[in-house]
């Protein structure tokens, strides 16, 4: 039992570490979308590039503090998943083991409940990934537009002195 209570223990600490990664990560998408509604509809506050420049920096940070912490635990999944895969095998083929069906529940609940945990964190990875891609588009799109209505001003305006000057 302290064999398994120190996997357990190891198993749940990895689990609270990725959840505080994915809390980080939920209000960084929800910090972007945010931005995105007000880029969209032209709310355009003079704060926006600096809170855009302060997300991405937000989110640098979190990147580095997290990354090495979450490499590992990727790590450990590849291992458990092939761990399992050993386990699965064995007992396809060897069927003289004798285990209760209640063995086979637990395990096999505990194998989906991770699996189902690491989906959720990388669907949510990609989600953010996502999410600050639109917002540079959304961001290039309006600077683009910006500097054509600039530039037609100034265009305007020239050729307004030019007639004028002959």
């Amino acid at each position: 039992f302290s064999d398994f209570y120190i996997i357990c223990a190891i198993v749940s600490m990895q689990h609270c570490i990725m959840l505080y990664h994915e809390a980080f990560l939920c209000y960084m998408h929800e910090c972007f979308s945010k931005l995105n509604n007000q880029l969209q509809y032209e709310i355009m506050d003079p704060k926006l590039g600096m809170i855009y420049f302060h997300l991405l920096k937000l989110m640098k940070q979190l990147n580095d503090i997290f990354s090495p912490v979450v490499a590992c635990i990727q790590l450990c999944f590849i291992l458990t998943n092939s761990i399992v895969g050993y386990v699965i095998v064995l007992f396809a083929f060897t069927p003289n083991l004798n285990t209760d069906n209640f063995t086979y529940l637990v395990g096999g609940s505990l194998y989906t409940l991770l699996c189902v945990h690491m989906y959720l964190y990388f669907r949510l990875c990609q989600q953010v990934v996502n999410t600050n891609r639109k917002t540079d588009l959304i961001l290039k799109d309006y600077n683009v537009r910006l500097y054509n209505q600039e530039v037609k001003f100034q265009m305007s305006y020239l050729s307004l002195v030019y007639v004028k000057t002959m």
